[in-house]
This record gives structure tokens, sequence and C-alpha cells, in this order.
């Protein structure tokens, strides 16, 4: 007589984050301290970014960034508890900046899904 026994799969949830233009996100991590997006500005001219969110479990936001030139990256930190180590970070991303010498916000939103270190 044969034994089968069987193997419990671990499920793996896929990275996948993604923001709108003009920004372009160029690398991301979630922590148990926080989330850290490095942004890039696709777009043709500097923008000030006035704010950074994130949305989920995390429900934080950073507004210290500043000018972002065309074609440069910043990276942009939110201190958060998004969950504990080995967990799944999902949440969404929304970027509020200005053109410069407007007073006209706005707006890049997006999503993430991160296994939290």
């Amino acid at each position: 007589m044969s034994r089968i026994s069987t193997i419990p799969l671990r499920s793996s949830t896929p990275k996948a984050s993604v923001v709108n233009p003009p920004f372009y996100l160029n690398a991301q991590n979630a922590q148990t301290t926080g989330i850290t997006l490095e942004l890039k500005n696709n777009g043709g001219e500097t923008y000030t970014v006035q704010n950074v969110s994130i949305g989920g479990t995390c429900a934080a936001s950073n507004d210290t960034i500043g000018n972002v030139a065309a074609g440069a990256t910043v990276a942009v930190v939110v201190p958060c508890s998004p969950g504990s180590s080995g967990d799944t970070f999902k949440g969404d991303i929304t970027i509020t900046y200005r053109k410069q010498g407007s007073s006209v916000d706005l707006t890049s939103t997006g999503s993430m899904t991160e296994p939290i270190a």
C-alpha cells in the first residue's frame, strides 16, 4: 500500500507597485518601521512635491519633499507601521505636486504590494 502525503505550498504575493505619470516608481521597500519610495520625475519640467501619502495599514504621509527636477529621483520615507515582517503590505499611493510657479495641486496615484522586511 502506498502512502500519499501532501506538502503545504507557501502562498507568495508578487510585488506589484506603480504610480501614474509624470512620476515613475524606481524602487520601493516596506519595512516594519515604514515605507520607502524612490520616485523619478519622468516629466519634462521641475515639480514641487507637496505630499506623498500611503494608504492601507500604513495610513501616513510625508510632506517634506520639495522640488524634483526633470529626470531626477528622490527617496521619500513615510514612517508608519505597515505590519509585521513577513506579511505583505498593500496600499494606495497619492503624490500631490505642483508645477513651478503654480498654486494648483495636481495628483499622481498608484498602488503598492510589497513583502514587509
